[in-house]
């Protein structure tokens, strides 16, 4: 599960598809390996990777949501303190 967390959320939130194929590819191996080792059943590897899934995409989305507040905020501070918009610096 937590192989799997770093693809979509590079994906969802960066938009770099190479470092995405990356940990897709990575994401893929360790879970063949789980598998064919006996470690874990398919089952288990399927669940994880919903999981994983589900837990970036959710991230994702609750980051966006409260680190633009913060960054909105900020900006309308220095606007504040400058006496100016972000265009006249």
């Amino acid at each position: 599960m937590i192989v799997t967390i770093g693809a979509p959320f590079c994906l969802a939130r960066f938009h770099r598809k190479i470092v995405a194929r990356l940990l897709t590819i990575e994401a893929g191996i360790v879970c063949y390996s789980r598998v064919y080792l006996g470690v874990h059943y398919p089952l288990d590897v399927a669940g994880g990777i919903a999981l994983g899934i589900g837990i970036a995409l959710a991230g994702e989305s609750i980051l966006r949501k409260y680190a633009m507040l913060h960054l909105t905020r900020t900006v309308a501070s220095m606007e504040r303190i400058l006496g100016k918009g972000p265009l006249d610096l």
